[in-house]
């Protein structure tokens, strides 16, 4: 046999050799930088105010991606209230070995959100997801875009059958474009006591919060994010472009403007349509349900409609002001400060 047969014989076979041991030792190059990297991060801030525990972690993903799965994983966050956390029995980051600004999140087992409240009461939700999936992208050394979903959400305080929340900088202006939807949604109140019933079918908000550059320290975890908050709402607004909310019988839909006052409390103009506002209050009334003033979101809408005898689309205002919401100037709830 010729040389230069052997060659083409020989020559992919070595050139595949080479390539799968050049792929071996770059994941675990790879992985042990990842690992000792989380294991300097494990009990430290690894942002301002935002600090991570985890009891043990492992690499896994050969060859091709890099997945840490950690076991009873918490996150710390100071707030101006108090310390406030969210732990995972089960946690775990996914990321392609080569040049990937993409990782995938995964979280399962019990969750638990602790956090003290506006009347400085320490709050605490637990519940075990039937998925829990995020992820983010990364664009110059910031996040550029956050989804989270999350399917089967029971609690003490309600449960949701899906709810997500995206996130992402504006392509085209300088703003941040907020997406949130939830679907069955129960909520645990009595029957008494939700006059358009306890089931929200479905909601949905699309917004955008203005003056991204304001925000960008917190994207890119150099500044704490109760301080970024705070410069951010000296000139921020947040357009709601779109708003759709199915709650029993009735549906509605609007947008409108919000800010965060001195005290940090929402404060704007929701211009609402309301639809199926008689079928709506006819059935709030069957049932003897509490309506009128200071009595939830429901009873405000039900006193707001009054007698309504068309189905078609009637105006709502919703007034958020000095810590109180109002429909169409009825009292409903107070509203405490977000942070």
């Amino acid at each position: 046999m010729r040389f230069s047969h052997r060659f083409f014989l020989y020559g992919p076979f070595s050139l595949f050799v080479i390539l799968a041991a050049g792929t071996i030792g770059y994941w675990w190059i790879a992985a042990n930088a990842l690992s000792a990297r989380l294991d300097a991060l494990n009990h430290r801030a690894i942002a301002p105010g935002v600090t991570l525990d985890f009891q043990s972690k492992r690499i896994a993903g050969f060859p091709f991606r890099l997945d840490a799965v950690f076991r009873n994983l918490t996150l710390r966050i100071a707030t101006p209230r108090g310390p406030a956390s969210w732990s995972a029995e089960g946690f775990a980051t996914h990321a392609l070995t080569y040049a990937s600004n993409q990782v995938i999140y995964e979280a399962g087992g019990r969750q638990t959100i602790r956090w003290i409240d506006a009347h400085g009461k320490p709050q605490t939700v637990s519940f075990v997801p039937a998925s829990l999936h995020a992820s983010t992208i990364e664009s110059r050394g910031a996040l550029s875009r956050i989804d989270i979903d999350i399917v089967g959400l029971p609690t003490s305080r309600g449960s949701a059958e899906r709810a997500q929340f995206h996130l992402r900088h504006d392509p085209k202006i300088d703003a941040l474009d907020v997406e949130f939807s939830a679907d069955g949604v129960v909520l645990a109140v009595p029957q008494h006591k939700a006059p358009l019933g306890t089931l929200i079918k479905h909601v949905d908000v699309a917004a955008r919060l203005n003056n991204g550059k304001a925000l960008a320290p917190l994207l890119s975890g150099h500044m704490n994010w109760s301080a970024v908050a705070d410069d951010w709402r000296r000139t921020g607004v947040v357009m709601v472009d779109q708003m759709n909310l199915s709650w029993g019988k009735l549906g509605v839909s609007g947008s409108g403007a919000l800010i965060l006052d001195g005290q940090r409390r929402p404060k704007g103009i929701l211009h609402l349509d309301v639809q199926n506002a008689a079928i709506a209050v006819g059935a709030a009334l069957s049932r003897n349900a509490l309506k009128g003033a200071n009595e939830g979101f429901g009873a405000a809408i039900v006193a707001a409609l009054g007698s309504a005898n068309s189905d078609g689309k009637l105006p709502v205002t919703l007034a958020l002001k000095d810590g109180v919401a109002l429909v169409n100037a009825i009292p409903a709830e107070t509203v405490d400060p977000l942070y």
